[in-house]
C-alpha cells in the first residue's frame, strides 16, 4: 500500500477498479470531473487535488497516442 491521505488512496483504488479492462483510448479520455463523479461524494476544492492524484499518475503512465 502506498502513502498518502485517505482521499488520495481511496480515489486511486476506485480509479484502478474503474480502468481495469478499459481500453487505452477510453482511459485517456477520463477527465477530472469523471474522477470526482466516481467518488460519489462532495470533495472540498482544497482536497480535490488529493482526489485527482491517481488520475494524474495514470495519465503520466499511459502511452501517448501515436499520430
Amino acid at each position: 500500500m502506498g502513502n498518502g491521505c485517505v482521499i488520495s488512496q481511496a480515489a486511486a483504488s476506485m480509479l484502478c477498479q474503474q480502468v481495469d479492462g478499459m481500453s487505452l483510448e477510453k482511459a485517456r479520455l477520463l477527465t477530472p470531473k469523471d474522477m470526482l463523479d466516481l467518488l460519489g461524494c462532495q470533495i472540498s476544492p482544497l482536497r480535490q487535488q488529493c482526489a485527482l492524484l491517481g488520475l494524474e499518475a495514470l495519465r503520466a503512465l499511459l502511452p501517448q497516442e501515436s499520430d
